[in-house]
């Protein structure tokens, strides 16, 4: 029988659904993930991303999944791996085509923008992955890190 988030019990320590509530999940870790972003503090920001990331991917919270893989994507822009960055953009924007996301806080979508104007045009003929599949990139789960894979070598 699950948890009351419906994960594992034996897990539910390590899940921030349980921990913060099910309506709060991941919530507030975004929210220190974009400050720690917007304060420069990248290493900081990746680790709360991919919390978020880690947290929604197990819950299947969307919108959550979406935010974490552009910050993620941005970060990654801003570190220099700029083809697995691409990847997770054209990932998490495939995402929000399908669920209808549209909407981005003004800092977001500079973002957004200033990751696309830094990317070089090879990295930009990237393919856009499944959600789980970009979740699992991002994560180190999968994909070898470093390879970039087109949606048919992901399924």
């Amino acid at each position: 029988m699950g948890h009351r988030c419906g994960c594992d019990p034996r897990s539910a320590a390590n899940c921030s659904v349980c921990r913060n509530g099910k309506d709060r999940a991941g919530g507030a870790t975004a929210i220190q993930a974009a400050r720690a972003g917007a304060d420069g503090q990248d290493e900081l920001a990746r680790m709360r991303w991919t919390e978020v990331l880690a947290a929604g991917a197990a819950h299947g919270y969307l919108p959550l999944v979406c935010d974490a893989l552009e910050a993620l994507g941005c970060l990654g822009v801003r570190t220099g791996d700029q083809a697995r960055a691409c990847t997770l953009l054209a990932s998490a924007q495939a995402c929000r085509d399908d669920i209808r996301y549209r909407f981005r806080f003004d800092y977001e979508q500079a973002a957004v923008d200033k990751a696309f104007a830094d990317l070089t045009t090879a990295s930009v003929s990237r393919s856009a992955l499944t959600w789980q599949a970009a979740a699992q990139l991002a994560l180190g789960q999968g994909l070898a890190a470093g390879r970039i894979a087109s949606i048919g070598d992901a399924t």
